[in-house]
């Protein structure tokens, strides 16, 4: 199973370690698109 999160809190990010996510094992890169009929560029 992945989780993915945008969080850039510590406390989070332990806790998911502490639930056996392993963050060493993967990686996840976004490209957001440019297109004005979406709001998905938006940040």
């Amino acid at each position: 199973m992945m989780l993915m999160t945008g969080s850039k809190k510590r406390s989070t990010h332990r806790f998911y370690q502490k639930s056996g996510y392993n963050k060493i094992e993967k990686t996840a890169y976004i490209q957001r698109l440019k297109n004005k009929g979406n709001n998905y560029n938006e940040v």
